[in-house]
């Protein structure tokens, strides 16, 4: 069935000049590659968490929402097990992300 997602069928434009045309499928969310550690929008967050940066400040220099910036941290926090951004900062400086 065209726009069914639970079939992985891919939906059909049904306006314009593409209608009926295929759409490309949505990126799968959390998948290959949205791991913490890989050079990634995640590590840009984690650096500029820890070097003191406010979540505003943060999607104002990425160029991206603060919701999201809010999500990349709960997610960051919620996968490598920490409270808080004093262990964030902790992290990042074991990880080489920032100098002590």
């Amino acid at each position: 069935m065209p726009g069914s997602y639970a079939g992985r069928d891919v939906p059909l434009s049904r306006r314009g000049k593409h209608a009926g045309a295929r759409l490309p499928r949505p990126a799968p969310a959390g998948g290959a590659g949205a791991e913490v550690g890989a050079d990634s929008a995640r590590d840009q967050v984690i650096k500029l968490i820890a070097e003191g940066r406010s979540s505003r400040e943060i999607a104002r220099d990425l160029h991206i929402a603060l919701k999201t910036v809010e999500g990349h941290r709960a997610n960051i926090l919620g996968k490598l097990g920490m409270r808080d951004r004093v262990e964030l900062t902790r992290y990042a400086m074991r990880a080489g992300l920032i100098e002590p």
